[in-house]
């Protein structure tokens, strides 16, 4: 061996198993369970500030809906809201009234409708 050479010795480098990224099917299979259950949904202004929730039933969902440019979420079609006051009824940006898409992240399943209870 010429010592001005400098010598390389190549190992095998262990590598962590890789997981699979989820589907669409995993995330269909994670939201299913929704359907047809009662969900508070908590309301955010554009700046992340809680503004409220309203309660109703989760009629459908459509996994990995793109929202804006490279950003997906899980969406769920809530139906039958009430908003708590029945002379201001709940309308969506589109003016619909009574339903609404909502984020999957932003619901939670109302079990009844005695107080909620928080744990550690």
């Amino acid at each position: 061996m010429n010592p001005e050479i400098p010598t390389v010795v190549l190992t095998c480098a262990r590598t962590k198993p890789t997981r699979r990224a989820p589907s669409s099917n995993d995330s269909k299979k994670a939201v299913y369970h929704l359907i047809g259950k009662q969900v508070r949904v908590h309301l955010y202004s554009r700046e992340g500030i809680t503004v409220g929730s309203i309660t109703g039933r989760v009629a459908d969902f459509a996994a990995g809906v793109e929202i804006s440019d490279g950003m997906k979420k899980d969406l769920v079609l809530v139906v039958d809201i009430d908003s708590g006051d029945e002379e201001e009824p709940y309308k969506n940006s589109a003016g619909m009234e009574g339903e609404s898409w909502f984020a999957v992240q932003d619901i939670e399943v109302v079990e009844d409708e005695g107080p909620r209870l928080f744990s550690n």
